[in-house]
């Protein structure tokens, strides 16, 4: 198994703010080609209309000048006066007009680009603000992440530990029961039952480890669900603990002989009501007649939570 430092759990992914810097800008710049363009044309066009509106004034004016109005006029002010006149008039009522509305229309090609540059500078602060948002948004998953990924190394760590403490149980209970055969055969009556009791105690060491397993299994599925992390299966299945049953047979063989045998069934009458602090149980007698459902209980239990997901 890999170093827990290894063990991680991903942050979960913030989808990004929607703006499109790269959209805007290119909007930006788009209406900075139109209206350079527009400008660009504005100027072909001016002078080929002027030029035109000059031939066109030119003979618009002789034919003017040939009338009684102009006539009158050029008795006033001579022939070049009076062309100056016709040439102003016409470009009040024809040129001007014309230029000033191309004119309009560059102003107009131009306005869009600054209507899109106060767009993008306005929205900046607001595109900050979100920006800032996501780097929060961010940090707050990565956080997540690690408090996750500590909570499910605790619960490796635990469990590994659970599982060292029942092979721990169930070793030092086969060796009181060892012991227990051992007074029996020595005739030493009040040792053996110590034995027992002892080994009784261990059983139910293992038997409160085995209860947490299922819990720890459910816990830690549920923190790495959904979600991507290199954590690896959980570590304990019932194949990995100890069998208890040739144990707690054992005991019920080595109590029944104490109790067929005169001179250790008198220590078990005075003992056997003796107060124990198993959880469960509250004396010696009612805890050796239950110690083995319970930790067959606690056994199926464990099975069945370990193998339901």
């Amino acid at each position: 198994m890999k170093a827990m430092t290894q063990y991680r759990i991903f942050p979960e992914k913030v989808e990004p703010y929607p703006y499109n810097t790269t959209v805007g800008k290119s909007a930006r710049s788009t209406a900075w080609e139109n209206a350079k363009d527009e400008e660009v044309h504005f100027e072909k066009v001016f002078f080929l209309g002027l030029l035109l509106f000059v031939l066109f004034d030119w003979f618009i004016l002789r034919s003017l000048l040939d009338s009684s109005y102009f006539q009158h006029l050029d008795d006033h002010i001579g022939e070049n006066g009076a062309l100056l006149v016709g040439a102003i008039v016409f470009l009040g009522i024809v040129v001007v007009p014309f230029v000033s509305a191309r004119y309009i229309l560059v102003l107009l090609k131009f306005r869009e680009y600054y209507r899109v540059e106060l767009y993008l500078r306005s929205n900046k602060y607001k595109l900050k603000m979100v920006q800032e948002e996501t780097q929060r948004r961010e940090a707050e998953a990565e956080h997540v992440a690690h408090e996750l990924t500590s909570r499910a190394v605790d619960i490796l760590e635990s469990s590994m530990a659970l599982e060292s403490s029942c092979w721990t149980s169930f070793q030092e209970a086969s060796q009181a029961l060892q012991q227990a055969q051992y007074e029996y055969d020595d005739r030493a009556f009040a040792p053996f039952w110590d034995a027992i009791e002892e080994a009784i105690y261990h059983l139910a060491s293992f038997n409160d480890a085995v209860l947490q397993l299922p819990q720890k299994h459910q816990e830690y599925y549920l923190i790495l669900q959904g979600r991507k992390h290199t954590f690896p299966p959980f570590p304990i299945t019932p194949e990995s603990l100890p069998n208890p049953s040739p144990i707690i047979n054992e005991l019920y063989n080595l109590v029944r002989q104490g109790q067929k045998d005169f001179q250790f069934a008198l220590i078990w009458e005075q003992i056997k009501t003796r107060e124990v602090l198993i959880a469960g149980f509250t004396t010696l007698a009612d805890a050796i007649k239950g110690i083995g459902a319970t930790v067959n209980d606690s056994m199926n239990n464990m099975m069945r939570g370990l193998f339901s997901s």
